[in-house]
């Protein structure tokens, strides 16, 4: 990260002094320079690490390639709005292109951290392609939260797919994606929504049991993290909504904390009879649906 981090900034730097044809070879030059070293160090099993990630990073001079190109084009003239068609679509081409390339590398490579570009990239195209399609800002927030919903399912399901074909663990990062995706988006429309009900807002919670179940089921316990963290959620909800104004609340709130935390550390001990006694009760049908173990 601070290597992207410093890029970026020489980048912009570079940019701003002399246009986007400057942020264009910077660009094709690094990602060059990254593709070149990385295929050097993947070749070597001690230091296949290293070179994954200096192409994960090829991977993320695509965007900015992409965006010197434009520049040089005219696509982004003078006063251009963040909201105008033009601008969204120069965005979706941008993604579109990281995608494609995150994809092709991934294929040839098989470096698992190569999915990350691919998963952001995926992502910013769902959130773009909202306005892209329903206009500007403006009584649209439902929509976008259920985009957020949708690609948070996608990504799961892709992830639950690609768990049962690959070697490499791609699936974990799209399923962290895919949850934070899901999770933002429910809650803009559930706990978060004034307009919704203390109906809509418990199943919140509920869902939140639901990807607790089904961390044991697939073995995953990002799904633990976000389903806990969704349940706290709705109990500091309910806490405030009773202890509003109270010299309570803080007392309730660092009781339920305390609580998560406990419970936590008896899931961690007990994972693996709770796992038993789950998939002993689990129909076949679903077993059969369980990726197999990862062979580390």
């Amino acid at each position: 990260m601070l290597v992207i981090v410093a890029m970026l900034l020489f980048m912009t730097l570079a940019w701003r002094e002399y246009g986007g044809g400057s942020l264009l070879a910077l660009a094709a030059v690094y990602g060059a320079g990254f593709v070149a070293a990385g295929r050097h160090f993947w070749r070597r099993p001690d230091t296949r690490a290293a070179g994954g990630l200096l192409l994960t990073l090829a991977v993320f001079m695509v965007p900015l390639a992409v965006l010197g190109a434009q520049f040089m084009a005219g696509a982004w003239p003078a006063g251009l709005r963040d909201d105008a068609p033009g601008a969204m679509l120069n965005r979706l081409v941008i993604e579109t292109a990281t995608l494609f390339a995150g994809l092709i590398l991934a294929v040839l490579v098989r470096f698992s951290f190569l999915a990350v570009p691919v998963v952001a990239a995926a992502w910013l195209i769902s959130v773009d392609i909202v306005p892209y399609l329903f206009g500007p800002p403006g009584g649209r927030a439902d929509i976008e939260e259920a985009v957020a919903i949708l690609f948070g399912l996608a990504a799961t399901a892709v992830s639950w797919a690609l768990d049962h074909r690959t070697r490499e663990d791609f699936a974990f990062w799209g399923y962290l994606g895919g949850s934070m995706s899901f999770w933002v988006g429910l809650a803009g429309l559930t706990l978060f929504d004034g307009d919704s009900g203390e109906a809509a807002k418990a199943l919140f919670a509920v869902v939140g049991l639901a990807w607790i179940g089904l961390s044991v089921l697939l073995a995953r316990p990002v799904f633990v993290v976000f389903g806990s963290l969704a349940i706290l959620a709705w109990l500091f909800h309910v806490a405030y909504g009773l202890f509003e104004d109270s010299l309570l609340f803080p007392v309730v709130l660092s009781l339920i904390g305390v609580a998560v935390l406990w419970l936590g550390v008896r899931y961690h001990r007990s994972r693996a009879r709770i796992e038993a006694w789950f998939g002993a009760r689990v129909p076949e049908s679903w077993r059969r649906m369980v990726p197999p173990p990862r062979a580390d």
